[in-house]
């Protein structure tokens, strides 16, 4: 009985961690997901392991905390090609490649700026976080809850 419920609150906290996701509650939402992980852990749900690691990594992307966001895309990629989890090694190599891109965009563009025309390189601006919008593909705990 024990094992059922703990399933269930683990689709519930993925599927709540996404709402905050959505409404760029991203500090909630790293804590719900913070709870998911700890949950699938116990159970040896690797699967859901992995969609936790993912939407905590966009949590924390979301809360400009890009260093601890790119670790954790890399351990959802070791634990997804581990266990095989082709899903879970896309997103996890989507979401790292898109922050890393744009973080490595952001250093080297504004020092390319400045040698090429003399100008002052532009602020830097943090990368926008990973917000769903209409047409973008759902989010991994959709994915999980389906």
């Amino acid at each position: 009985p024990e094992a059922g419920y703990l399933v269930k609150r683990l689709i519930a906290l993925l599927g709540h961690g996404c709402v905050l996701h959505n409404m760029d509650a991203n500090a909630a939402c790293a804590e719900s997901n913070r709870a998911a992980l700890a949950i699938a852990e116990k159970i040896g749900d690797v699967t859901r392991q992995v969609l936790a690691l993912i939407n905590l990594a966009d949590a924390l992307w979301g809360c400009h905390q890009y260093g601890d966001a790119l670790l954790t895309y890399r351990q959802a990629l070791k634990l997804a090609e581990k266990a095989y989890y082709t899903e879970g090694i896309e997103l996890s190599r989507i979401g790292g490649g898109i922050l890393g891109f744009n973080i490595e965009r952001r250093i080297h563009g504004a020092g390319f700026r400045q040698r090429e025309t003399g100008a002052e390189p532009a602020p830097f601006r943090p990368p926008a976080s990973p917000r769903r919008r209409p047409g973008r593909p759902a989010t991994a705990a959709v994915i999980a809850t389906r």
